[in-house]
């Protein structure tokens, strides 16, 4: 397995998130325009074959130093499953949870951010990746009782924005605050 940053090509990037929206293109369809708030965005290969994506995002209208890790992560065939919640059979099918998001929050710790990350509509799955995560780091996450915007919009009404949000045990109390309950 290879694990690389490729956030210093951008043609790259589009090419390979053009790949993945012939699987899932609601959640790549305007990846084009984000690309260029990445503070890092990764590829993994398996002797040679795509096999995920996955980057650290950053919305300058989120709260200061928040960071989204596992933006935009995604399984291509070779490692992909038919269920988020019950995994089975192939190989390589946690590498979000005990590589990419381990890697990716102590790369945005170290430069003094916040890092969370969300799932819609899969509260059982993000639940398992923090215990996945949480198993082979030193940094802890949980997952959060409410629903969070994880938008970098004000279309409020999109249902797609509002998700289950996992974040660092040492960070949960700026989840918490009234202020930002339910508004990243």
């Amino acid at each position: 397995m290879i694990i690389e940053s490729i956030v210093d090509n951008p043609v790259r990037m589009i090419k390979i998130g053009k790949l993945a929206a012939k699987y899932h293109p609601i959640n790549f369809e305007n990846f084009e325009k984000r690309i260029f708030s990445y503070l890092d965005f990764f590829v993994v290969t398996i002797e040679g074959e795509l096999a995920a994506i996955s980057g650290i995002y950053r919305y300058d209208k989120w709260f200061k130093d928040l960071y989204r890790v596992a933006d935009r992560s995604f399984y291509f065939p070779i490692i992909r499953e038919t269920s988020l919640a019950y995994p089975q059979g192939k190989k390589n099918r946690t590498i979000l949870s005990e590589h990419l998001i381990p890697m990716q929050t102590q790369i945005v710790l170290d430069q003094g951010g916040i890092p969370f990350y969300s799932m819609l509509g899969h509260p059982n799955a993000l639940s398992r990746s923090a215990r996945l995560h949480n198993q082979n780091s030193e940094n802890k996450y949980i997952m959060m009782k409410d629903k969070y915007f994880t938008c970098p919009s004000n279309e409020t009404e999109d249902r797609r924005c509002w998700q289950n949000i996992n974040v660092l045990e040492q960070h949960q109390d700026l989840f918490n605050d009234r202020t930002l309950r339910k508004v990243l």
